[in-house]
């Protein structure tokens, strides 16, 4: 990750808030930002930053594992060091030859940021690489996985083995990714729609999927939320779409068509957007594993992303400790007027499990060693 200014984004053709695959035209701009003392290097990808943020929270009341793909170099070993440290439990695919993906992430003065991924080993994941036996049972145990759109650029059998593999007791969630995934693979998703319970998606990436639905533009996110919900009809289960805005108010919609909208608190320094919406996805999942509680999650959700917003990045902040803060929450203790800790080790004691699938790259980020 590295500051980024008008010049560089007019070059590289960049937009706020976009991603785009990187190409031999960013070469250069890949070893200027490794030559910069003042970029930073961090464990990433859309997932891993979710697994991470789940686990920071969840702290021991729960396991964390994580399924990508990685190259045979140092940056694989690096990563896998990072995993073994937060203690999520690292299951990833290894490519003999092949390097770890990279992301360069561009930041704006205004706190917005612009992507440009270089896949490399994380578009050689193998739906084959689930039917190890430990990686089955791993997915047989878990209470939730969660899956990234970014995966239908590459290893669309990897998504559709994952719904399939899941049973109707496991949450299945997907997170739409970006807006090239809604346009050039709407197929796709919709064949795994009937089967996700949980979806989040920016603003834009909402409306692009709801434009892309019907063949038409300019519509509404609310219009959009209501064509997607269109094509959830065929499915018995109840889902819930949860939709980030950035500083607006994040939209939650169910599956009877109601709306509620959650504010995000005002006055808050935005350092790099990078991340946000990955943590508010796994903040969201990991306190629904132990709460069953949208509203909580969603507000649990909203106060990760802002501590992830006012740092490079999105390596959770350790020192901030999520369950004071849930000690002290109104909601939390009229829903839940027993003690908290019994609360947990209760939830524990079934040995409930989160699982994070997702492409294994690496945001550039440098000077942190």
């Amino acid at each position: 990750t590295a500051k980024c200014d008008a010049e560089t984004h007019t070059q590289y053709c960049l937009r706020p808030d976009g991603c785009i695959r990187a190409s031999e035209n960013h070469n250069d701009l890949l070893c200027k930002l490794f030559k910069d003392p003042d970029s930073y290097l961090s464990a990433g990808g859309s997932a891993l930053n979710s697994a991470r943020i789940a686990k920071w929270i969840l702290d021991n009341k729960g396991d964390v594992s994580f399924i990508g793909c990685v190259g045979d170099d140092t940056y694989k070993d690096w990563l896998n060091n990072i995993l073994q440290l937060e203690n999520i439990t690292s299951l990833n695919e290894a490519i003999p030859g092949e390097s770890t993906g990279t992301c360069i992430c561009l930041l704006t003065e205004q706190g917005g940021r612009s992507m440009i991924t270089s896949q490399a080993a994380a578009a050689k994941l193998s739906s084959q690489h689930l039917h190890l036996e430990h990686i089955k049972r791993k997915l047989s145990e878990a209470s939730h996985v969660f899956a990234v759109g970014y995966l239908f650029s590459h290893s669309p059998d990897v998504v559709h083995e994952l719904a399939n593999l899941c049973s109707e007791s496991q949450i299945f969630a997907f997170s739409l990714s970006a807006e090239y995934i809604c346009r050039q693979y709407k197929e796709e998703i919709l064949q795994i729609m009937p089967r996700i319970d949980f979806l989040f998606g920016n603003e834009s990436e909402i409306v692009t999927f709801g434009e892309a639905l019907i063949g038409q533009q300019s519509i509404s996110v609310v219009e959009a939320l209501r064509i997607i919900a269109q094509y959830r009809k065929s499915s018995t289960r109840s889902y819930c779409v949860v939709v980030t805005r950035g500083r607006e108010p994040v939209i939650v919609a169910d599956d009877s068509g109601t709306l509620k909208y959650f504010e995000v608190p005002e006055g808050m320094k935005v350092v790099d957007s990078v991340g946000c919406g990955d943590a508010l996805a796994g903040a969201f999942l990991s306190t629904y594993a132990l709460t069953k509680s949208i509203d909580l999650s969603i507000k649990i959700g909203i106060r990760a992303a802002q501590e992830i917003a006012q740092i490079k990045g999105c390596d959770p902040p350790f020192e901030a400790k999520f369950h004071r803060w849930l000690l002290s929450n109104e909601f939390f203790k009229e829903k839940f007027p027993q003690n908290i800790t019994k609360c947990f080790i209760n939830v524990h004691g079934f040995f409930f499990r989160i699982y994070r699938i997702d492409v294994t790259h690496l945001t550039l980020r440098k000077s942190s060693f």
